[in-house]
């Protein structure tokens, strides 16, 4: 042993390995290298100089130095006192007898002192129980030892060299525990020991060692049975197989903790844990080639702290994913969201630089052991103080290249509707539906924007829309432009600062003169255009909440139909408003109104609106229709103001005997004189539109001046009406003889042709000249029912031009906005009328020429009015 101490200290010393020392034999080289292995092994941590005074310290222990280094550990974590049993039992022979023809016996007496976890505790047993025996004398020890099968010799050698190693280690100032040690304290101090006889169960029982051993527990301990997951054992012994002696269950923890400079540990990829504002990775701990622990989250600053810094900028600097909340960051977005906008007005994606000039902006200026939300946090408090713009961006570090020039208002950020400043939005994104200028619109004001200032977008984009609709052009039209580039610089350089009137009408003229050929506006509507090149329209609600987006203006309002609804929601109890007026008491009409409503200001427009037997004050959101609202009305109010003319048309009408019974074979009824009387009112008035009375005085003057027209074109309305309703006789007379089902198509297009002309209200309705060609229509209605009986085929054919024309007009209907004017799409539905007569009953002469031709471009006309 004192030769063993030696050889182990020379080697600590660095003057030779056990090797090199031939003398030895195998025994001793075999405990001098597991001795030297330790020292080697704790090389990996403490250097040189620990080694050598550790290795002092256990060749002073003449014991195995796998005990040595338990006793030295057991005395710093406080177990000294059940090391020093187990180590000098493991420095004996076993005392526990078994004689081969009592083995039962034997091992019976040996299970009552055993530990179902621990060899180790076992021992611990069996010692305290031998120290009770020895109380009692050697004679008492003696007669346990021999029932409980122990030599009693080995039990008093155990015991003297216990009290020994106390001794020795009290010399080298080990404190032995007063009170018991846990068996986790116990077993961590063993481990340093013999970490090399660690074992991780695998199958049938069998466990993987350190370097690949397999091994299995030998016979005769109860974690035979149990087969723990994790043991450790004193000794690997060969025989028939590779067995472990004198083992314990352990913790995987334990044996990262005991091996803690020997342990090998991986890492998995590190990332950014917003929620814990540091970098993890994924750690994996083994010892020999068994896996101690896999897959537990670390603080990857320990591990790299150069990569995890890096990392902690990407992350939460510049891409912000943390909870930092700081001024300059605020800033620093700021300035970058003012670049990504310049990127998507211009259409480009090379403005901005790459987040990798960000980092290293920011590395520059962040201290090297910064690397966690709360480590910056730390730092700026104090930094912040001292300099506070250190981490604002300077605007070149996040530009990539110089800014290209353009105007001002080439990109604005609101659009001017009515007296409101609404915002406009860009995106760059071919791929996303918003992709262009996103105009967002309070619902009350879809109804005031201008399509022809829709049409052209933003003057930053012109340029290129103008381009994409000379691109569209037919080809016989574009080689009279090219090159189309220089052609579009041309149209623009023409438009100086006017930009206003219809895009497509001033792009057709413009083509016309270039090319030398006849260019029709519709044909550059036509043109299919990228979205980009079309505003997008965004209408929002109250709140602020989109309802509906599209880049078609009048399909959005087919949809929406909200300019009345938003009105009525925007103007209950505005001082304009009133029912049940019966005489002008409410002042002067103004031109317009301001309402605030929803977040904007509506430009309205007052109106005097035709109750029946009285009027209604209301406000409407067009000029146009407030003008014709009011006609109505004015005409109400000056009927209330001339009950007996009124009433003098209403009696002319009752004392024409034919006229009455006309008018109940219709189905009229005495409804119809209250019409007529009205539009004999209405046409003394002779209101022009865009003309009538605005104020009390001037009404009271106009009806003072036509009070005395009234009688007359009552007469003449009743003579209208009159011929109108022989005419309805003749034809529905004429309808009553298709009964057959080969007449059912035609005879069901006399019918709604017939209930168009006489709808509800056409007396009072139907505008001049076409209310005195009422009769016409209607006898060409009927010639025509008279003639289908033996001219079906040809009608068919007649009928096959107008219908056409018919679903246009039924289609414009369906899509009218009742606040904007729709002169030209009257015009088409009377031009119908005419068509129709000029098809069916020629004898009949139209009021105008009228065609196929005529009809196309009237409804080209209609198509267009906004």
């Amino acid at each position: 042993t004192n030769l063993a101490s030696l050889i182990l200290q020379m080697a600590a010393l660095g003057l030779g390995a056990p090797e090199d020392f031939p003398f030895l034999d195998s025994p001793d080289t075999r405990m001098l290298n597991d001795g030297y292995r330790l020292l080697q092994e704790l090389s990996a941590v403490d250097g040189d100089r620990r080694i050598t005074r550790l290795g002092r310290r256990m060749a002073g222990l003449p014991v195995d130095p796998r005990l040595a280094r338990i006793l030295l550990e057991a005395g710093r974590t406080g177990c000294l006192a059940e090391a020093l049993v187990i180590a000098a039992f493991l420095s004996i022979p076993d005392p526990r007898e078994r004689p081969a023809d009592k083995t039962e016996a034997a091992d019976a007496k040996h299970a009552q002192f055993a530990d179902e976890r621990s060899d180790f505790v076992g021992v611990l047993n069996l010692w305290r129980a031998a120290r009770e025996q020895a109380a009692g004398g050697n004679r008492v020890l003696r007669r346990w030892c021999k029932e409980d099968f122990l030599s009693f010799v080995r039990i008093r050698e155990w015991q003297d060299l216990h009290d020994q190693l106390c001794d020795m280690t009290a010399a080298q100032e080990l404190a032995v525990n007063s009170q018991p040690a846990s068996g986790g304290v116990l077993h961590q101090a063993i481990l340093t020991g013999f970490l090399g006889g660690i074992g991780v169960l695998d199958e049938d029982r069998t466990y993987l060692g350190a370097r690949d051993t397999r091994f299995v527990i030998a016979p005769g301990t109860p974690l035979q049975k149990r087969s723990p997951r994790w043991i450790v054992a004193a000794s690997l012994v060969e025989t028939q197989r590779l067995y472990a002696r004198m083992v314990a269950q352990v913790q995987p923890s334990w044996i990262e903790s005991a091996g803690a400079h020997l342990v090998r540990r991986t890492y998995g990829e590190a990332q950014w844990v917003p929620e814990r504002g540091m970098v993890m990775a994924r750690e994996t701990v083994s010892l020999y080639g068994r896996v101690l622990s896999s897959g537990r989250q670390v603080n990857f600053a320990a591990v790299d702290p150069a990569t995890a810094r890096r990392i902690f900028v990407e992350e939460a600097l510049v891409r912000r994913q943390s909870g930092l909340r700081a001024a300059f960051l605020d800033r620093n977005d700021a300035l970058r969201r003012e670049i990504e906008l310049l990127e998507a007005k211009l259409r480009r994606r090379d403005l901005l630089a790459h987040d990798d000039a960000l980092v290293a902006f920011y590395l520059e200026r962040v201290p090297a052991d910064v690397a966690s939300t709360r480590s910056f946090e730390h730092w700026w408090r104090v930094e912040e103080r001292r300099n506070p713009h250190r981490l604002d961006l300077p605007r070149e570090v996040l530009l990539a290249q110089p800014l290209p020039a353009f105007a001002p208002g080439d990109y604005p950020d609101t659009w001017h509707v009515d007296g409101n400043e609404l915002r406009l939005s860009y995106v760059f994104d071919p791929t996303s539906p918003d992709d262009g200028v996103t105009l967002d619109v309070p619902l009350p004001l879809l109804g005031q924007l201008v399509p022809a200032q829709v049409d052209w977008l933003v003057p930053g984009l012109l340029r290129e829309k103008v381009v994409a609709l000379m691109r569209g052009l037919p080809k016989e039209l574009r080689r009279g432009i090219v090159p189309i580039p220089d052609a579009a610089d041309r149209f623009l350089r023409g438009l100086a600062d006017s930009r206003g009137g219809d895009l497509f009408e001033r792009l057709a003229r413009f083509v016309t003169e270039e090319a030398g050929q006849a260019t029709d506006p519709d044909v550059l509507r036509a043109v299919g255009l990228p979205a980009a090149l079309q505003l997008d329209i965004r209408v929002l609600d109250a709140g602020g909440h989109e309802l509906r987006r599209g880049r078609d203006l009048d399909a959005l309002r087919r949809e929406m139909r909200a300019t009345g609804a938003t009105v009525a929601q925007a103007i209950p109890g505005h001082a304009w408003e009133r029912d049940g007026v019966r005489r002008w008491d409410f002042g002067d009409i103004p031109e317009d109104v301001r309402v605030r409503a929803a977040g904007v200001t509506l430009r309205l427009f007052p109106a005097v609106e035709d109750a029946g037997s009285s009027v209604r004050l209301r406000l409407c959101p067009g000029e146009e229709q407030a003008r014709t609202v009011t006609r109505a009305g004015i005409a109400r109010l000056a009927a209330l103001a001339m009950p007996q003319q009124h009433d003098f048309v209403r009696r002319l009408c009752a004392s024409d005997r034919d006229f009455t019974l006309l008018a109940a074979t219709a189905g009229l009824g005495r409804s119809l004189f209250d019409e007529i009387a009205d539009r004999a009112v209405a046409d003394a008035l002779d209101l022009e539109e865009g003309g009538g009375p605005r104020t009390g005085a001037e009404f009271e003057a106009l009806v003072d001046r036509v009070r005395g027209r009234v009688a007359d074109n009552g007469a003449e309305v009743v003579r209208v009406a009159k011929a109108v309703l022989m005419s309805l006789k003749e034809a529905r007379t004429a309808v009553a003889t298709l009964r057959a089902p080969i007449f059912a198509g035609q005879r069901d297009s006399v019918v709604r042709q017939l209930d168009a002309l006489l709808a509800p209200g056409w007396v009072r309705h139907t505008p001049e000249p076409w209310f005195h060609q009422l009769p016409k229509y209607v006898r060409a209605a009927a010639r025509r029912a008279e003639r289908i009986r033996n001219e079906i085929e040809r009608d068919r054919n007649l009928q096959a031009q107008v219908i056409p024309y018919e679903s246009a007009l039924r289609e414009l209907d369906r899509a009218a906005d009742p606040a904007r004017p729709a002169r030209e799409r009257e015009r088409l539905r009377w031009m119908i009328e005419e068509f129709r007569v000029s098809l069916f009953a020629q004898e009949f002469k139209t009021l105008m020429p009228v065609s196929a031709k005529r009809l196309d471009e009237q409804l080209r006309l209609a198509r267009a009015e906004k």
